[in-house]
């Protein structure tokens, strides 16, 4: 009697449980919907901020750091929306793209900047421009050993160019992409039953996998595909699962006035020479992404940025500074070009001007190692002089930089009428810089000072954009091929 009592009892705690579960996990999903339905940001949001907020793929195609440079099919078209909507960029980099559809759902960016299809699915959560580009999807597959031996005809055999011999076929794709409903629709339409496996990898990390044996079929874009196959000569690109579909970048369902703006702009510029230049640039030159990965200095599969990144870290103890963003620097002045002579004379990896160059016994012939060394100390004798006012090393760094680039003497005079128009003479960016950058009205400036201040500003801001994509894309400590964010 007891023993029945107590099991009863049990057995409503355990339904009251699970109905709590239950009732907890709806609340949850339900306040998660109403966080993504008040996300409300468009145009007029985005050019108050001043900045344009993209969302992309760090890959050998989208965004990818080479020699230094940032680059990427995705990157140079953000780069122009946002000079034609008069706004900097900030590019953020995800790829997982679960949480690349969040993070626009959230206002964690601003648009998408991505090879998309407008699949019914997506549509239901976001809206899609029009489309840029088109491509078809294909199979991705090993050839066979000794294929170069092989005719035309006996590679063929060898391969799947008939669909429905994907039966009971294990086929790998990128979590959430689109491959899974073509990949669904051919196994419907063909009866037959396509084994789909969902992964965290990248695109092109299933391609690599497919060349070094690891798994046997993967789906992809055909233009990727033309792009990747120089670098893994063994895959098969040549079998479509698709018809060819458009491209798009995707925004939020709300953000209404940036779409309008973002087509009207699209239809005018993909007919111009410039896009034709850009997207041959990326999808019509596989040698050139071939070239890219033998280099060392491609950050898709390398972690160096240059051939001085030790000697950069070496001497970047001198200051206390991150040595990537010594290493954004020296791009910025010199390309890591150490025979640059500039055409005021300033020389090398860090183009010292005379002065300095002379103070630190430095010519043309120097070594890179002394080059970097001695910029670096006059680095670090610009911080000494601005560590007393400006204490905040974050802000510091943006004066320092101004101050290497256009002279430590027109830095103090540009804080000194701060003061005298009352803004803050130890902030940059809403400070000084801002100040003179938008104040063209003060008399005692003269031409050549306002073209200094005004290049300092683009100077700092070059060098930071680019020590957080250096940050975001180059690992410490391994050389080896970075793995996916997915």
């Amino acid at each position: 009697m007891i023993f029945t009592r107590n099991k009863k009892i049990f057995s409503i705690s355990f339904l009251l449980l699970i109905l709590i579960i239950i009732a907890s996990g709806i609340y949850y999903l339900n306040q998660n919907k109403k966080v993504k339905k008040t996300i409300s940001i468009d145009l007029k949001q985005i050019k108050k901020r001043g900045k344009l907020i993209a969302i992309t793929e760090f890959n050998s195609t989208s965004f990818f750091i080479y020699k230094g440079a940032t680059m990427g099919f995705q990157y140079e078209l953000l780069q122009q929306f946002a000079k034609h909507l008069g706004l900097e960029l900030k590019v953020v980099l995800c790829n997982n793209l679960h949480q690349t559809f969040d993070s626009l759902a959230l206002g964690k960016g601003d648009l998408i900047a991505l090879n998309l299809n407008a699949t019914p699915e997506r549509l239901t959560t976001m809206n899609f421009t029009l489309p840029f580009s088109k491509t078809n999807q294909i199979l991705v597959q090993r050839k066979p050993d000794k294929w170069l031996e092989m005719s035309k005809k006996e590679l063929n055999k060898n391969l799947v160019r008939h669909l429905k011999e994907l039966n009971y076929k294990k086929v790998y794709i990128q979590i959430n992409s689109s491959f899974r409903q073509t990949l669904k629709h051919l196994s419907d339409s063909l009866k037959i039953n396509i084994f789909i496996r969902d992964t965290a990898k990248t695109t092109e990390e299933l391609i690599s996998l497919v060349a070094d044996k690891k798994i046997s079929f993967a789906v992809c874009d055909e233009n990727v595909g033309y792009m990747i196959q120089r670098s893994f000569p063994s895959i098969d690109i040549k079998t479509p699962v698709s018809f060819e579909e458009g491209l798009s970048w995707a925004v939020r369902k709300n953000s209404t006035h940036l779409l309008d703006d973002l087509n009207k702009w699209l239809k005018e510029y993909i007919k111009t020479s410039e896009y034709a230049f850009i997207y041959n640039k990326y999808y019509t030159t596989p040698d050139w992404v071939a070239q890219r990965r033998k280099t060392g200095y491609f950050s898709v599969n390398s972690n160096r940025i240059s051939a001085y990144d030790e000697t950069i870290k070496k001497y970047s103890k001198l200051i206390d500074w991150d040595w990537k963003l010594i290493a954004s620097l020296m791009y910025e002045e010199s390309r890591f070009n150490n025979d640059l002579i500039s055409s005021h004379g300033a020389i090398g990896l860090m183009q010292l001007d005379p002065k300095i160059a002379k103070k630190y016994k430095l010519d043309s012939l120097s070594s890179p190692a002394n080059n970097i060394r001695s910029g670096i100390k006059h680095l670090k004798e610009i911080n000494d002089i601005f560590k007393k006012d400006i204490k905040n090393k974050d802000e510091r760094i943006k004066f320092i930089l101004a101050a290497y680039n256009t002279g430590i003497i027109n830095i103090i005079h540009a804080r000194d009428r701060a003061k005298k128009n009352h803004v803050n003479p130890n902030v940059w960016d809403e400070g000084v810089a801002y100040f003179i950058f938008k104040d063209h009205n003060l008399k005692e400036m003269t031409d050549s000072t306002k073209d200094h201040v005004l290049k300092s500003y683009t100077f700092v801001r070059n060098i930071l954009e680019r020590f957080e994509h250096y940050k975001t894309t180059i690992k410490e400590n391994d050389d080896s091929k970075l793995k996916s964010k997915k």
